[in-house]
């Protein structure tokens, strides 16, 4: 069992849409690391999930949007990122890396349409 509790594990869709610039580097202003994992199915995440220790990832759904999810909760609550303003969803991760999660995953489940949401 690998220990990721320091970074946030990004699940790249084979396939799919490039993902933020940022996610490609640490960043020196929040001092975050992202792992990016390429997968084909979901069956790959959640087995990575149970045999690997951490705590906030993302993942990129059919549809390209990215999904930000805490073992906190279980595997369906989540919420999406935006990514028209990068910089403001580092600030956001961050915090919740630090501070745990913040009431927008609640707030974003309680949405009645998630088809953009699903992963396959």
């Amino acid at each position: 069992m690998s220990d990721y509790t320091d970074v946030v594990v990004v699940f790249k869709r084979k396939g799919g849409m490039s993902l933020w610039k940022q996610m490609y580097e640490v960043d020196d202003e929040f001092g975050v690391e992202f792992k990016i994992i390429d997968y084909e199915s979901a069956d790959e995440i959640w087995e990575f999930l149970d045999n690997n220790k951490l705590y906030f990832y993302i993942i990129q759904t059919k549809s390209n949007e990215l999904r930000l999810q805490c073992t906190e909760f279980n595997r369906d609550f989540h919420r999406l990122v935006d990514n028209d303003d990068g910089e403001e969803e580092m600030f956001s991760i961050c915090a919740s890396m630090g501070n745990g999660p913040d009431d927008r995953i609640e707030e974003h489940m309680e949405e009645s349409d998630h088809e953009e949401c699903e992963i396959e």
